[in-house]
């Protein structure tokens, strides 16, 4: 049974369905802004969907933005604009360093950078920084909880996130250990 339902996640996940997960539980007036935005996004229209999110922040800029920049954040990692997808999870960590959701991202970013280049050194910058985060997403995740607001943008549970953090984390150590040698 938990195998059927961990697979379905990672199905609906794969489909698209993980922002449909995300503006299900948003209920507040200004949430409407940022389920339209996602909305866009989940249609593709990623330049549209960004531009939404800006305007957000832009009049909530003294509020804080925390929802938002991570909302941001993931909207530039389907868009694969990378860097900005970087920028704006670690403005989400700068507001709450307790992020998993931007640490799990923030490792997925490194991880697909480092196998994209070609400079060697560059990729073991990559890959330790994607360590690094991998290691704060396991610090600040809580196995006891089935599914905190935290990991909703990350679509499976916590449990099966931890697992899987601790399997690149394994991989990583790995292969730093061997480019050492």
């Amino acid at each position: 049974m938990r195998k059927n339902v961990t697979g379905l996640l990672i199905m609906l996940m794969l489909c698209g369905a993980l922002p449909r997960y995300l503006l299900a539980h948003n209920s507040d007036k200004h949430d409407l802004s940022l389920k339209g935005a996602m909305g866009l996004a989940r249609a593709r229209k990623y330049d549209e969907a960004i531009a939404e999110i800006q305007q957000l922040i832009q009049k909530k800029q003294d509020t804080g933005t925390l929802v938002e920049h991570q909302h941001l954040g993931f909207v530039y990692f389907r868009a694969r604009q990378y860097n900005n997808a970087i920028d704006e999870f670690s403005k989400t960590i700068a507001m709450e360093k307790n992020s998993p959701t931007a640490y799990y991202f923030m490792a997925l970013i490194y991880e697909k950078k480092a196998v994209s280049i070609k400079n060697r050194g560059d990729e073991q910058d990559l890959e330790s920084k994607a360590l690094q985060a991998w290691r704060d997403f396991l610090a600040y995740s809580d196995p006891s909880r089935v599914r905190p607001e935290s990991h909703r943008n990350i679509g499976i549970s916590v449990k099966e996130s931890i697992r899987r953090a601790e399997k690149h984390i394994r991989l990583l150590e790995e292969g730093l250990r061997h480019e050492k040698k």
